[in-house]
């Protein structure tokens, strides 16, 4: 699937979305250049890229990241993301600037291990595990630790140097690990302008959190937690219509998602308390 305009990145040196060289990079669901497991990391960046600005872009930027970044390791698609990403650093919340810095930096500190520690675990692999497993291992901590490629090389270069004008004295340490009270207002800002009342909200959390047969909902799969939402016996009257979680919309899916994420957050009655309802019209 190609993504129906260009996106802006760096200026002049940003891989083109449209560009056939996404399909010879390598992404974790199989989808730097087509669809995959994921859609294709383009269409991602798209998304992601009309997103911004909104309160979608935090859900936007998770399959991305995903695909560029799945548990803290990288491929070489994430060298033509970082210039996407670094583009629109000014644009985003604090916390969210901040969250993108800490991927982006991950991304420049592997690139930044040397050749000889590759070598060195790879060495490694050939002396402990078995034959039959041996290639397998070895060209994954080759694809994990890819060289910079020379055409990608200038905009992902000044992305970094980008981004480490903007995160100053933070850049190398990790500071969007634990969720601050912006985190928390920007979510409960969405769910009260979108007509849902603080009861609402305490029901949708206090239910994900709640002591299911087989554990709390929020611990599984998103689809499955959803659905427990919907059967709950509990159900406050009209709570489905005015959350729209049985409208398959995009409303619907926002929604959940800011359910979901506060329900990260144990004590959310003290949470809504400090972040009262003049927060509505915050900017």
């Amino acid at each position: 699937m190609e993504p129906e305009h260009p996106t802006p990145g760096i200026p002049g040196t940003s891989l083109p979305l449209a560009s056939p060289r996404w399909k010879s990079l390598k992404a974790h669901f199989d989808n730097a250049g087509v669809d995959g497991q994921l859609p294709a990391v383009p269409v991602l960046l798209e998304r992601w890229h009309e997103a911004v600005g909104t309160y979608a872009e935090e859900l936007e930027y998770v399959d991305l990241c995903e695909s560029y970044l799945h548990q803290g390791t990288i491929l070489d698609v994430a060298y033509a993301v970082v210039p996407y990403l670094v583009s629109r650093l000014d644009e985003l919340d604090p916390d969210r600037r901040c969250r993108l810095l800490d991927d982006v930096e991950i991304v420049e500190h592997t690139r930044q291990v040397s050749r000889e520690e590759v070598a060195a675990r790879v060495e490694k692999l050939n002396r402990m595990v078995a034959v039959g497993l041996r290639d397998l291992f070895v060209q994954s901590v080759l694809d994990r630790h890819p060289l910079l490629p020379e055409d990608l090389a200038a905009a992902y270069l000044d992305a970094i140097d980008r981004a480490k004008c903007v995160a100053g004295a933070a850049w190398g340490k990790a500071t969007s690990e634990e969720p601050g009270p912006q985190h928390f207002r920007r979510h409960i800002r969405f769910l009260r302008r979108a007509g849902c009342s603080d009861d609402d909200i305490v029901f949708g959390v206090t239910t994900l959190n709640g002591n299911q047969r087989e554990g709390a909902l929020v611990f599984e799969d998103p689809s499955v937690a959803l659905q427990g939402l919907r059967d709950s016996v509990d159900m406050p009257p009209g709570w489905l219509e005015r959350t729209a979680l049985s409208s398959g919309t995009e409303q619907e899916r926002l929604v959940f998602h800011a359910l979901h994420t506060l329900a990260w957050h144990t004590d959310v009655r003290e949470t809504l308390r400090a972040h009262v309802s003049t927060d509505d019209t915050a900017g």
